[in-house]
């Protein structure tokens, strides 16, 4: 298993990046699938919190037109514990109606973004990234949450 907690932030950001671009490979976004029925009530309790945050974020930012979608568990809980690794990292999942002002463009697979993407980059990390996010993190002893929607040509906040 990767320590994330050794990693520098540009190359967990690369990897949060190439994550998402898997993630936005489909056409159409989709809703996030239920759980397992394996999930722990812990799990489960950071999830409904976290679905509540992005419910939120998805209200305040009309003027994007967001839609949350879900929220999920990015580890998988057995490997987790067979690995004895102890950080904890979620998902955040948005389709947007009109996402052409957050959209990157150019080499979105740079190593170094162009200053209109890291724009972009900023306002998604701002618009997800809130004090309730924060909060909820704390509570649930959640080590990141990244955010993406979308397609791969679009930013993915990474909260910390």
């Amino acid at each position: 298993m990767i320590d994330l907690h050794a990693l520098k932030p540009t190359y967990l950001l690369c990897v949060i990046l190439a994550l998402g671009a898997l993630a936005g490979c489909e056409e159409q976004p989709e809703a996030e699938s239920p759980q397992p029925s394996s999930t722990s009530p812990a799990d489960q309790a950071a999830i409904e919190d976290l679905s509540r945050v992005g419910t939120a974020v998805a209200a305040q930012s009309a003027d994007l037109k967001l839609e949350f979608l879900g929220a999920k568990n990015g580890i998988d809980p057995a490997q987790a514990a067979a690995s004895g690794e102890s950080w904890s990292l979620y998902h955040l999942s948005f389709a947007a109606a009109q996402p052409s002002e957050l959209q990157l463009s150019g080499n979105v697979h740079s190593q170094t973004l162009s200053p209109e993407n890291q724009a972009r980059q900023e306002r998604w990390q701002k618009v997800v990234c809130t004090p309730e996010l924060s909060d909820v993190m704390r509570a649930h002893q959640i080590d990141l949450v990244y955010a993406t929607f979308g397609k791969a040509d679009m930013p993915i906040a990474q909260c910390q």
